[in-house]
């Protein structure tokens, strides 16, 4: 069997409802994985502590926010888009402002709820922090999405 033209698929028309929630399950698996080994807004890792992210944490609020933020979404991003199906990461790619930003708003979303209803925090949560952590993983998120379908793509 040759080589599939991605170009093919983006002409056909399918429902995006079954990709969306597929992108935003693995998404939140995947993101949830991240906390076995670096806490996010207080929230992880197994055993207590800051897990990977201790030796980042000496370098304030900026540092911290920013590398948490790519780990958690830029991560879960790549895992994602690589366990989903070649046509399915195309059609992502292409609708990636609007299906990104969702799965985001919903993460930030679940994060807050889980901070507030277990009432953790980290000494790190700072205005600062929250800026940097919103800002890298919305990039890393992008980033990830233009690597991971370049890859998946050639």
């Amino acid at each position: 069997m040759g080589k599939i033209d991605l170009r093919e698929y983006a002409k056909i028309e399918f429902s995006p409802a079954p990709t969306v929630y597929r992108f935003m399950v693995l998404q939140i698996l995947s993101a949830a994985a991240t906390l076995l080994v670096c806490p996010q807004f207080g929230i992880g890792p197994l055993g207590g502590g800051h897990g990977i992210s201790q030796w980042v944490m000496a370098y304030g609020d900026l540092v911290c926010g920013a590398y948490c933020g790519m780990i958690f979404f830029g991560f879960s991003t790549l895992i994602s888009l690589s366990v989903m199906r070649r046509e399915e990461a195309f059609w992502l790619k292409r609708n990636q402002y609007f299906v990104l930003s969702g799965v985001f708003i919903l993460t930030i979303g679940l994060l807050m709820v889980s901070k507030f209803t277990l009432s953790v925090g980290s000494a790190h949560e700072s205005f600062y922090y929250y800026v940097a952590w919103i800002m890298m993983g919305l990039l890393s998120m992008f980033a990830m999405t233009k690597v991971t379908t370049q890859w998946r793509l050639s």
